[in-house]
């Protein structure tokens, strides 16, 4: 009867001890699964900021070729009004082979060309505006794309790190139970 006793005071202090050393084993695993769900927050918190930012971008690009299209249209606008005035350049250039001395319409459409030449010089420094902050904005773009791409690249890393770290701490737990009874 002391010998049974005594050995389940044996397996009765074995099995405690292996139950101490499996839940400071678990609270260590819990502490290291939080710390990877905040780090995984925090990444896919400033993922998202980066793609806001990204989407800003593009609508602010958006917007300039917007503008610069209707600057287009103003220039075509302009470019009908001097085709119409060409086609009154012809008639008085045909008018002066006739007429050599009457120079007063040709005047006229010298001065319309002349005023829509200067429009078509403003709408086409607001063009060269237009593509100049259009140019900043691709290059902000770009630069926004590769940091994104670089920081997934980065989280994949560190999950690859992490997968490897949970593998080694799980390591005792596989050596305790090499037929798997406790479950993988």
């Amino acid at each position: 009867m002391a010998d049974t006793r005594n050995l389940i005071d044996v397996l009765h202090h074995a099995v405690s001890t292996a139950d101490a050393r499996l839940t400071a084993e678990n609270q260590i695993g819990q502490r290291i699964a939080t710390r990877t769900q905040r780090i995984i927050r925090g990444v896919v918190l400033l993922l998202m900021i980066a793609a806001a930012i990204n989407l800003y971008l593009i609508q602010d690009l958006a917007q300039g070729m917007r503008s610069m299209t209707v600057n287009m249209e103003s220039m075509y606008d302009h470019f009908s009004s001097v085709s119409g005035d060409m086609h009154h350049i012809t008639a008085a250039v045909t008018a002066m082979n006739v007429q050599v001395r009457s120079l007063p319409p040709m005047r006229e459409d010298m001065v319309l060309i002349s005023q829509d030449m200067a429009l078509i010089n403003q709408d086409i420094q607001t063009i060269d505006g237009d593509l100049a902050a259009m140019d900043q904005h691709v290059a902000t773009i770009t630069n926004g794309v590769g940091e994104m791409a670089w920081r997934f690249d980065q989280l994949i890393h560190t999950t690859r790190d992490m997968g490897y770290n949970v593998n080694q701490m799980s390591q005792p737990v596989r050596t305790l139970d090499p037929f798997g009874i406790m479950g993988r």
